[in-house]
C-alpha cells in the first residue's frame, strides 16, 4: 500500500497556450493571443472568466461562458482587447475554445493569464508571461543604442573596441536592429565584438530607458575576462560621488579586486568567477546618490585589457506634467517618488477599458511615468490633447523671459467656436487672446506684442485634425502662480490648463551652503560661501569656484549635491586619574549636525593611533609607565580625512596612580661633628601623605624640614642631622603613607658615622732614631769612598799607589 498525496489531473484536452509562445514577451508588444481549451461544464448554473488585468477585466474577471444563457456569451470588444468563445466535439467529448487577444501595449512586469470557472475544475488554469525591455547590451560585448527598448524600437549594434561579426566569421549587412515580440533584438544570435568572450555584457537594475529623476537606487553591473596584465587596472566612469573625474579604481592587475570603501551614497563591489572555463570579473556600481536630469553616461574601462563591455547611458527626466487623451497632472514635483493627482480639465477620468479609477492619486515611478497612468483618459478627449512647457520646470525663476507653452487637441467642429489663451500676460486684457475663430476659417493668431507672441497651425494626428498652438511668454515672469490656460466658448475637448510657480531662486542652500547676491532672479549672479568650513560636493570634489548664477528652475548653476563641510570639535570625556593596572573608557564626543558624518573615531595615545567605530568607547589600560602620556581624539570625516589637523579634541594627560616604589642599597656616610644630611629618592603618585623615620624601632626626628620635596612624580626626602653623633650610625627605616595600597611602603637605608678625631697620630722618638741612624750610616759611606780615591792616586813613575 502506497501513502502519498492524491494528484488530480485535467483531461489530455485541457490546454492553454498563447502566440507567440515566448517568454519573455517585449515591453509594449501589442497582439498577445491566448487560446483555452477545456471539457464543456456540466452545470448549468456555472460560469467562466478570464482573469488578466486588462483593458476587458475590471477586477473580478470577463465573463465569456454562462450555463444559464445556454454556453458561450462572449463581451463587446474593447478598444484593444476581444475574447471569441465556440463550443467543438473533440475525441467524443464536448469542449470550449476561447481566445483572449491583447491588442493593448503590454507593460513591464509579470502577466499572469487564467481560464476559471465558478464549479467546473477541469479548466486549464494560469499561464504566466514576463514582460521585459529587449537589453542594452548582449554578450561578447556588444552594446545597442537606441532612445527605446519596446517592441519595435530600433537600435543599432556597436563595440566598444573592435568590430562586429557573426560567429561563423561574417559581418553583418548591417548593424541597425529593432526590438522583437521575443525581448530580443533582430539578427542579435551570434553577434560578437572581436576580441570579447561570451561573458563581456552591462547591464542595470532597474533595466527602465529614461529613469526618473531623483531616482536613488541605480544598480549597474559589468562581466568581463579577467585582465592577464598584472600592471593592467579597471574603473568606473560615471562622474558620481566615487568618481572624481578620473575614474573609480576597483580592479588592479598586481592586487586583483579591490573595490574602493563606499562612499555616502554609492558603493562598488568586485569579485572573480569563471565562466565558460574562463576568469571573469563581475563587477557593480550601486548610486543612490538620487540621479539629476539630463544624459547619465556609465562606463567600465581597462587601461590595457579591451574586451570590456563599454559604456551605457540612461536619460534621467521628471515625470510628465500631462499625458495623452487630456490628462492632466498636478505636482508640487515631478521627481521619483512624488506624489500627484490626475484630472481632467473637462469630463471625467476613465481607463480605456471603461473603468474608473479607484483613486486619483499617483505617484512618480523610477521609468519616469506615473504610477496607474497606462491607458488613462479624459472622457471625450483624443490622444493627440495635451498642454506642455518648455522649459517643463517647475518651478520656474523670477524674471525667466522665454517660456513656451505648446497646446494640442482636436479641430473644433462648429463654425462659430472660438478658443483663447487665458494668462494674464501681455496679449491677454482679461478675456483671453484669442487664435482660433470657427467663422475666419480657424486659425487667426494675434499680431505679436512686445514680448509675447501666439502662434497656430493644424495638422491631422491618427486620421484627426488638430489644432497647436504656442504661446511664448518673453516678458520677464514675476512671482507668484502662473496660470495658463487654453479655452474655446464650445468645444470641451481642450488639454485645460497649466500651472508653474514662479519664485526667486534661494538665499540658502542645504547643509549651511549660503549664496550671496544683490538679486536671486534669473540669471542673477551670486557667490556660494559656507559661514565655517570648506565648500564640497557630495563626491568629495572641491568647489573650484564660489561664482554662480540664477537657473530657470530657480536654482543655482552648480547647487546640486554642494555642502559645507567642517569638522566637529570633539571633546573626550572619562577618567584620566586612574590607578596602576586598572581600565579608563573614555568617550569622543562631537556634534552630530556637522556635516559631513562621522564615519570612525581615532584615538591618539603616546602619539599611537586607535581607530573604534562611532559610538565606541575606547578602553584603555594603564600602567605606571603611562603617567603623564597625551591623549585625545579626533571625530574620521571625509573632511577629516582632506586636513588631518581637523576635528581634534583638546590633549590631555593621563594621571597614573601608583604606590610608592624607591631605590635599594642606600648608604650614607656622615663625620661626628659635621652636618649630616641623607638624600632617599623615590617615585609616587599621588604625593605621599605621611613619613615616619625610625632607626631600631624608634622615632627619629629630621633636623631640617620633615617633608618630602618632589621633582614631578620623582620625590626626595633629605634626613638631615645639625650635629652627627656616634648614635646616629644604624640602619633606619623610612615609612611612606599614601591613599593606595599598600598604604605604607617602607624603604631601609644605612648610616656610617666617621670619627675624626679618633685617627692614630705618628711616634717622634723612633723618628729620632731612625734619622740617627741614618747620619751615621751616610758619614761611614762617604769616609769609604775618601779613602779608596786617595789611594788611587798615580806615582811618578805611572803605577798606582796602593798597599
Amino acid at each position: 500500500m502506497t501513502i502519498g498525496r492524491s494528484i488530480k489531473r485535467a483531461a489530455a484536452t485541457t490546454t492553454i497556450s498563447t502566440n507567440p509562445p515566448y517568454n519573455p514577451l517585449a515591453t509594449g508588444f501589442n497582439n498577445f493571443i491566448i487560446t483555452a481549451q477545456f471539457p464543456t461544464p456540466t452545470s448549468n448554473t456555472d460560469s467562466c472568466s478570464w482573469f488578466y488585468g486588462g483593458e476587458l477585466d475590471s477586477g473580478g474577471g470577463v465573463q465569456f461562458y454562462t450555463g444559464v444563457f445556454g454556453g458561450c456569451d462572449p463581451p463587446a470588444p474593447g478598444t484593444y482587447d476581444s475574447i471569441t468563445c465556440t463550443e467543438q466535439t473533440i475525441d467524443g467529448t464536448n469542449h470550449i475554445i476561447t481566445t483572449l487577444t491583447i491588442t493593448q501595449p503590454l507593460v513591464a512586469g509579470n502577466l499572469n493569464i487564467e481560464v476559471r470557472c465558478n464549479i467546473a475544475t477541469n479548466t486549464p488554469g494560469t499561464i504566466t508571461r514576463t514582460l521585459q525591455d529587449c537589453p542594452s547590451s548582449l554578450s561578447y560585448g556588444v552594446v545597442i543604442t537606441s532612445s527605446s527598448e519596446a517592441y519595435q524600437a530600433s537600435g543599432m549594434f556597436s563595440c566598444p573596441t573592435g568590430d562586429l561579426f557573426y560567429s561563423n566569421g561574417t559581418a553583418p549587412s548591417s548593424s541597425n536592429t529593432m526590438c522583437l515580440a521575443n525581448s530580443q533584438w533582430l539578427a542579435q544570435d551570434n553577434l560578437q565584438c572581436t576580441g570579447a568572450s561570451p561573458g563581456t555584457k552591462i547591464s542595470t537594475d532597474p533595466p527602465n530607458n529614461p529613469l526618473a529623476t531623483g531616482f536613488n537606487n541605480l544598480i549597474v553591473t559589468a562581466q568581463f575576462p579577467t585582465p592577464t596584465s598584472n600592471t593592467d587596472q579597471c574603473a568606473w566612469y560615471y562622474g558620481g560621488e566615487l568618481d572624481s573625474g578620473s575614474g573609480t579604481s576597483f580592479y588592479s592587475g598586481a592586487f586583483g579586486c579591490d573595490p574602493p570603501a563606499p562612499g555616502t551614497y554609492d558603493s562598488i563591489t568586485c569579485t572573480e568567477q569563471t565562466i565558460d572555463g574562463t576568469s571573469h570579473i563581475i563587477t557593480t556600481l550601486t548610486i543612490t546618490q538620487p540621479l539629476v536630469a539630463g544624459n547619465l553616461n556609465i562606463e567600465m574601462r581597462c587601461s590595457i585589457a579591451t574586451n570590456t563591455p563599454g559604456p551605457i547611458t540612461r536619460t534621467v527626466q521628471d515625470c510628465p506634467s500631462s499625458l495623452s487623451y487630456g490628462v492632466v497632472v498636478t505636482s508640487s514635483s515631478r521627481t521619483y517618488q512624488a506624489s500627484g493627482m490626475f484630472s481632467c480639465p473637462t469630463g471625467d477620468l476613465f481607463y480605456s477599458n471603461g473603468t474608473v479609477p479607484s483613486s486619483s492619486n499617483t505617484m512618480c515611478l523610477a521609468n519616469a511615468q506615473w504610477l496607474a497612468q497606462d491607458n488613462l483618459q479624459c472622457s471625450g478627449a483624443s490622444p493627440g490633447t495635451k498642454i506642455s512647457t518648455d522649459p517643463p520646470n517647475n518651478p520656474l525663476a523670477t524674471g525667466f523671459n522665454n517660456l513656451i507653452v505648446t497646446a494640442q487637441f482636436p479641430t473644433t467642429t462648429d463654425s462659430s467656436d472660438s478658443c483663447a489663451w487665458f494668462y494674464g500676460g501681455e496679449l491677454d486684457s482679461g478675456s483671453g487672446a484669442s487664435f482660433y475663430s470657427g467663422v475666419f476659417g480657424g486659425c487667426d493668431p494675434p499680431a505679436p506684442g512686445t514680448y509675447d507672441s501666439i502662434t497656430c497651425t493644424q495638422q491631422t494626428i491618427d486620421g484627426t485634425s488638430h489644432t497647436i498652438t504656442t504661446l511664448t511668454i518673453t516678458q520677464p515672469l514675476v512671482a507668484g502662480n502662473i496660470n495658463i490656460e487654453v479655452s474655446c466658448a464650445i468645444a470641451v475637448i481642450i488639454p485645460g490648463s497649466v500651472t508653474r510657480l514662479v519664485q526667486d531662486c534661494p538665499s540658502s542652500l542645504p547643509y549651511d551652503v549660503v549664496i550671496t547676491s544683490s538679486f536671486q532672479t534669473y540669471q542673477a549672479s551670486g557667490i556660494f560661501s559656507c559661514p565655517t568650513g570648506d565648500l564640497f560636493y557630495s563626491n568629495g570634489t572641491a568647489l573650484p569656484s564660489g561664482d554662480t548664477a540664477c537657473l530657470a528652475n530657480a536654482e543655482w548653476t552648480g547647487q546640486n549635491y554642494l555642502q559645507c563641510w567642517k569638522a566637529s570639535a570633539p571633546l573626550m570625556t572619562g577618567n584620566l586619574t586612574i590607578s596602576e593596572g586598572d581600565t579608563t573608557s573614555l568617550n569622543c564626543n562631537y556634534d552630530d549636525t556637522v556635516f559631513p558624518e562621522v564615519t570612525s573615531l581615532i584615538f591618539y595615545f603616546d602619539e599611537i593611533e586607535y581607530v573604534i567605530s562611532k559610538g565606541e568607547m575606547f578602553h584603555l589600560k594603564l600602567e605606571k609607565e603611562d603617567n603623564m602620556k597625551p591623549i585625545s581624539c579626533q571625530v574620521v570625516t571625509s573632511y577629516t580625512q582632506i586636513y588631518n589637523d581637523t576635528g581634534r579634541s583638546r590633549v590631555e594627560h593621563v594621571n597614573v596612580q601608583y604606590a610608592s616604589y624607591g631605590k635599594e642599597n642606600i648608604s650614607c656616610s656622615w663625620t661626628i661633628d659635621k652636618t649630616g644630611i641623607c638624600d632617599i629618592s623615590f617615585f609616587s603618585n599621588p604625593e605621599v601623605k605621611f613619613v615616619f623615620l625610625s632607626l631600631n624601632d624608634k622615632a627619629v626626628s629630621n633636623d631640617g624640614k620633615d617633608i618630602v620635596f618632589s621633582n614631578g612624580y620623582e620625590h626626595h626626602y633629605l634626613y638631615t642631622r645639625n650635629q652627627v653623633t656616634s648614635s646616629d650610625e644604624g640602619t633606619y627605616k623610612l615609612t611612606l603613607s599614601h591613599l593606595l595600597p599598600p598604604y605604607n611602603y617602607s624603604i631601609e637605608f644605612d648610616v656610617i658615622v666617621v670619627n675624626i678625631d679618633q685617627l692614630p697620630t705618628p711616634d717622634k722618638t723612633g723618628a729620632i732614631v731612625g734619622g740617627t741612624v741614618a747620619a751615621v750610616a751616610l758619614i761611614c759611606i762617604t769616609v769609604v769612598v775618601a779613602l779608596y780615591i786617595t789611594t788611587r792616586q798615580p806615582t811618578k813613575n805611572g803605577k798606582s799607589n796602593t798597599s
